[in-house]
């Protein structure tokens, strides 16, 4: 049993706290460190833990931390639990500098511990139900659109929503970016608020990519386009539907529409892959405890952040430079 402790009160941090309570054949919570007092009356209250009084004293009594809250000193937090031998869960990598991430890459190895990056989609149940159908994708369009969150007002829309789409199209896409083109508008403090972002990679791939929390609605979907293939994702509805291009009849399990063209004997078929009823924060605590146990690396680790923020800060670069002209 991994004795965890939670860094933040925030209302993601209380999901965590409110999931790994249910994981408790892979974690004990220690308890909780926020310096926030009406905050950490309200999770006491809540989920009768243990609030700590120094964020140190914490990190000596867990093996592993799971640094939520936007507001805490994450890299530091980070670097004095990889000097403590401590496994690391980090939420946002996308608020460090590529210096910051890289120099904690190196102080997590010289530890030999393990780092997962947070990032919820990747354990979307509708995105696990689509990636076993992705194969050499060459077109993707990925909208990301939600309410404004006044907390996420010192970040802009890259680091806030984006990342985590680029995140997903370096995981599926098997090659490397060569060419970035974006726009993007600042309108609520002076950061983009708002970006569009084309991915061209050098086996031909191309991703689009909009991101936006200037909306009355939440939309998240995305589209990807491969050879004989088509696969539409809505992460927020957590629904998944596959369109393909067979042979007539060779399969009776998905529903048929025939063609009428110059193809021969072909159809397209609609599958939609069962998506398993799961929580998604559960899914990556569950798969960075299995990461722990069997000494592996998690699914989402710092290299892989690593390439998101070199990727994002590219993003952000061109964004501000045109913003500034």
């Amino acid at each position: 049993m991994k004795k965890i402790g939670v860094f933040g009160a925030c209302a993601l941090s209380r999901k965590h706290i409110e999931n790994i309570l249910k994981l408790k054949d892979k974690f004990e919570l220690i308890g909780f460190f926020d310096p926030d007092p009406i905050l950490c009356i309200e999770c006491e209250n809540k989920f009768n833990i243990k609030r700590f009084a120094s964020y140190e004293d914490l990190i000596h009594s867990i093996d592993v931390v799971d640094i939520v809250s936007p507001i805490l000193p994450a890299h530091d937090l980070a670097e004095l639990s990889f000097k403590s031998s401590k496994h690391v869960f980090i939420e946002k990598p996308a608020r460090y500098t590529l210096e910051q991430t890289k120099r904690l890459m190196s102080l997590s190895e010289e530890a030999n511990v393990k780092v997962q990056v947070g990032n919820i989609e990747r354990f979307n149940p509708a995105f696990l139900s689509a990636f076993p159908h992705m194969a050499l994708p060459m077109f993707i369009e990925v909208e990301r659109i939600s309410v404004f969150d006044p907390t996420q007002k010192d970040f802009c829309v890259i680091q806030d929503l984006m990342i985590h789409d680029i995140n997903i199209v370096l995981k599926i896409v098997p090659s490397n970016v060569k060419r970035i083109t974006t726009s993007g508008v600042p309108i609520v403090n002076g950061r983009p608020d708002i970006a569009n972002v084309r991915l061209e990679f050098d086996n031909g791939a191309v991703a689009n990519l909009t991101a936006s929390r200037i909306a009355f609605k939440n939309v998240q979907r995305m589209r990807v386009f491969q050879k004989n293939r088509y696969i539409s994702i809505d992460y927020g509805k957590k629904t998944c539907k596959v369109f393909q291009l067979v042979d007539k009849d060779s399969s009776k399990q998905a529903q048929p529409f025939p063609l009428n063209t110059t193809f021969q004997n072909k159809e397209i078929q609609l599958l939609e892959p069962d998506i398993k009823n799961s929580n998604a924060i559960i899914e990556e605590l569950k798969s960075f405890s299995d990461s722990i146990d069997n000494d592996i690396e998690p699914l989402t680790n710092l290299a892989d952040g690593y390439r998101s923020l070199t990727v994002a800060m590219q993003v952000i670069n061109k964004i501000e430079k045109n913003v500034l002209v």
